[in-house]
This record gives structure tokens, C-alpha cells and sequence, in this order.
């Protein structure tokens, strides 16, 4: 699975609760009734940054652009997301929907997820999101495979095995295309492609979270372990409790899809009818 990954946040002279209505639900809503985002979107996340988070305790700096979302559309090809931004129900509906700053952090990645206990409800659980920039000189290539593999066992060991404070990890590495998909699009203005990776750390609770950022020993070796790979001054953290908005699967004959979205299970069938439980 393939995803769409955003740092995004409001526009001016808006204000943040009516950004997270407009985005949470007005935008929500109108994905969920345009049958196209439903045939090629397999799972929309959304991060909602958290507030009074101390830069200091983090391996990398909050941004100086004040991010007041992060958000994660699953798609199966780059085939897919590439029409789902020339669709005509997409074009008339979603688009015309103006509630973001146009100065966006935008990202086409893979997805490893590296372990995952996460056990806890959603409304407990905190999210650290590292944007990862490559140390100059490293392609990205070179930056996928250390990242995926020392990179990877080392935090396995460090933070799930010995000490058991992250719940679930996640690497997103960034895709290497020419060119941005995204000119001509709502997006266009967005920064893409400057990352060499995006990855995830889910804590149970708040108070694990605080455990973790407050161990300045954690903090010192996530970023001895990026050395070489990851340009420190170039990467920036965000701390977010995440919602999932909805998630979408073809029918069993394929003719149609089926939507989950909370706060219960409601199945919209696109475009032929159909119903069944979700799996």
C-alpha cells in the first residue's frame, strides 16, 4: 500500500476550531459522497496536532511553520492517485473546498509498518511523526536501505524490547519520482519531495508519550542512530492524536465499495449496492 502524507494548517485569519471543523467534518463528508475518492482511497487518517509540546524533549525540532494537521490517504498505485485529482466528481466537489494555508508539506510514500502491539482506543493513543530529511550526499536509495534495516532493528531493540514504551513503528519511505504530481492541482503550492522518509511512533497513553520525550538519553540515540542518513537541521517532528475518517475495500464480486466511517459502522456502496460486514 501506497500513501499520501501531509503537514498542513490553516488559513489566515482562520481560526484553529474553525479549521478543524472545516477539515474534520465539512472535508470528511464531502470525500465520503464523491464515489471516486471511495474507489481509490483505501484509509484517510487525520493527525490533529497536539499543543504545549516542549521543542526540547524531541530528537528534532517542532516546525517553525506551525503545522496544525497531519494526514495519510492510502492508495493501492500511483496510476490511482494520479487520476484521483482528475476525476470530474472530484474536481466539482472536493477541490472547490478552500480551508487550507497553500504552504503544505506534501509526500508520496511506501509504508513498513516495523511492529505493531498497539492495543490501546484511539483517543488515548499519541503519535510522534519524524519528517526525515536525507544528509547531503545520501541518495535515496542509500537512505531507504540503512533506514529499513540497522536503523530500524536498533529502534526495535531500544524502544519496543527494552524498555516498552512504543506501541507501534512505522517507516514511510518517500517515493523517488520526476517531478511533482501535484502541478496544475489544489496542492501545487505545497512542498513535495523534500524528505527522505516519514516515520511513526504510537504511545499508549499520554503518559508513556511523556516517558519517551523526557528520557534524554532516547532523544540522543534516535538521533546517533540517523547519523549519516538523516540531515538533523532538515528534519522537524510533530505531535499529534490521530482519527481515522474512513476506510474503503472493494466488494467481494468487485462491482462496488464499501466505506466504514465512524461513529459507526455505516456501509455506503459505490457504485452498485451492496452490504456486508467489514472485515
Amino acid at each position: 500500500m501506497n500513501k499520501f502524507m501531509l503537514a498542513n494548517r490553516r488559513k489566515e485569519g482562520m481560526t484553529l476550531e474553525q479549521f478543524n471543523y472545516e477539515w474534520g467534518v465539512v472535508h470528511v463528508a464531502v470525500m465520503l459522497t464523491t464515489p471516486s475518492a471511495m474507489q481509490i482511497f483505501r484509509r484517510y487518517v487525520q493527525g490533529y496536532t497536539l499543543a504545549d509540546i516542549d521543542s526540547s524533549t524531541l530528537a528534532y525540532p517542532l516546525s517553525p511553520e506551525q503545522w496544525d494537521g497531519f494526514a495519510s490517504l492510502s492508495f493501492e498505485t500511483l496510476e490511482d492517485f494520479a487520476h484521483s485529482m482528475e476525476e470530474p466528481d472530484y474536481l466539482v466537489r472536493a477541490r472547490p473546498h478552500d480551508f487550507s494555508d497553500p504552504a503544505m508539506v506534501l509526500e508520496l510514500t511506501g509504508e513498513e509498518v516495523i511492529f505493531d502491539d498497539l492495543a490501546a482506543p484511539e483517543e488515548d493513543v499519541v503519535k510522534l511523526v519524524h519528517f526525515l530529511r536525507r544528509a547531503p550526499g545520501v541518495g535515496r536509495e542509500q537512505f531507504a536501505s540503512a533506514w529499513r534495516a540497522g536503523y530500524a532493528r536498533a529502534v526495535t531493540d531500544a524502544t519496543r524490547d527494552a524498555k516498552g514504551l512504543v506501541s507501534k513503528y512505522v517507516q514511510n519511505p518517500t517515493l523517488g519520482l520526476e517531478g511533482s504530481p501535484f502541478e496544475g492541482s489544489a496542492y501545487a503550492q505545497g512542498v513535495f519531495g523534500s524528505f527522505g522518509g516519514i516515520e511513526e511512533f504510537f504511545f499508549a497513553s499520554s503518559a508513556v508519550f511523556d516517558a519517551f520525550t523526557h528520557d534524554a538519553g532516547m532523544r540522543e540515540f534516535l538521533r546517533e542512530r540517523g547519523a549519516g542518513i538523516v540531515d538533523p537541521d532538515g528534519s522537524f517532528s510533530m505531535v499529534v492524536t490521530d482519527r481515522l475518517r474512513f476506510a474503503s475495500a472493494p466488494s467481494p464480486d468487485g462491482t462496488s465499495f464499501y466505506c466504514w466511517a465512524p461513529p459507526g459502522l455505516e456501509v455506503r456502496s459505490v457504485p452498485g449496492v451492496w452490504s456486508g460486514p467489514v472485515a
